[in-house]
């Protein structure tokens, strides 16, 4: 019987574990990781692997019984497999040239807007591909155009209209169709992630800007600082939902661009109260709570700046010309 080296190598997480809890100067700490019924273990896998996470290294925890030191085993409770990921049409392959260089890469474009795009074209159940051209859709199109220009289009706008500060408001906006829209593709972020539909996930994120982006359309609050008391009390109300909706969304989108949905807390200023970090589901598909009134307000920035079509096809060039 001929044993590849995947019947050894799924071991190396266990054993990786101890090395860490020695390291912490707490050797049975991996105890907490691997054998507390509480743990959940998760392994993120392409297809070809299936056949060991799945059966091959359950087997051999469940082999070793209740030795070392414990009762048993967890079992993994996930095994999340991926299909196969290449690069503009072909099979990624260093040795031929036919990869990304990470380093350049990441020296040229946005962590984030990367980050991103993977998540978008995730392989989860058909195979799937880097293109550059898909990339600088995902950048401009997506991040910049959705996310970004609205951000910046309320930033800019309470600025201009209300000194830089949030303005009060009564609540008549909470029901408003496109907020409720808002609120469901927001809240199906978290439940997605849970489910491991990170794809779905991403695409629920873009699904809460395009309602947002068509709430602000559709009231115009520009229009409404030119009419009566009414009118730009309504305005006011316009600006503070927007303004709670992005502190929301900079909280919802820290799992997928968590160093643009910093910048993103740092223009809402003390719009946004807290680290930012408890992304979750909380609020259960309902308006976020209002902004504080006369909070003062950060600069507008970028989030994501566009990618020009001649930057892609240099790229594009320049990984044709390493096969030639």
């Amino acid at each position: 019987k001929i044993l590849y080296v995947w019947f050894d190598a799924p071991i190396g997480y266990l054993s990786a574990t101890m090395e860490w809890a020695e390291a912490q100067g707490d050797p049975d700490a991996w105890k907490t990781w691997w054998q507390d019924p509480e743990s959940r273990l998760v392994h993120f896998i392409g297809k070809d692997n299936i056949a060991f996470h799945a059966v091959v290294f359950p087997s051999m925890l469940l082999g070793q019984g209740d030795s070392w030191g414990g009762n048993g085993f967890v079992l993994p409770w996930a095994i999340p497999a991926n299909e196969f990921y290449n690069l503009q049409g072909r099979k990624f392959s260093t040795s031929k040239g036919w990869h990304l260089d990470s380093t350049a890469f990441f020296e040229t474009y946005s962590t984030d807007a990367a980050r991103f795009h993977l998540l978008m074209t995730l392989p989860e159940t058909a195979d799937s591909e880097f293109t550059w051209e898909g990339f600088q859709a995902t950048n401009n199109s997506l991040l910049a155009d959705k996310l970004g220009n609205f951000a910046s289009r309320v930033l800019k706008f309470a600025a201009k209209s209300f000194e830089g500060k949030a303005p009060s408001s009564e609540g008549g906006l909470d029901s408003h169709p496109s907020l409720a829209e808002a609120d469901a593709a927001l809240e199906e972020i978290g439940v997605r992630i849970e489910n491991f539909e990170f794809r779905a996930a991403a695409q629920a994120l873009m699904k809460g800007c395009d309602a947002l982006n068509t709430f602000f359309d559709d009231q115009a609050p520009w229009k409404l600082t030119k009419g009566d008391a009414s009118d730009r009390a309504l305005c006011g109300e316009v600006v503070e939902r927007c303004l709670a909706y992005l502190e929301l969304l900079s909280r919802r989108m820290s799992p997928f661009c968590p160093d643009s949905a910093a910048s993103l807390r740092t223009m809402l200023g003390e719009a946004a109260a807290g680290s930012g970090k408890d992304w979750g589901p909380e609020s259960h598909g309902q308006p976020p709570a209002r902004a504080a009134a006369g909070a003062i307000l950060g600069e507008a920035g970028v989030l994501f700046r566009k990618i020009e079509n001649d930057a892609i096809q240099e790229e594009i060039s320049r990984l044709e010309d390493a096969v030639s």
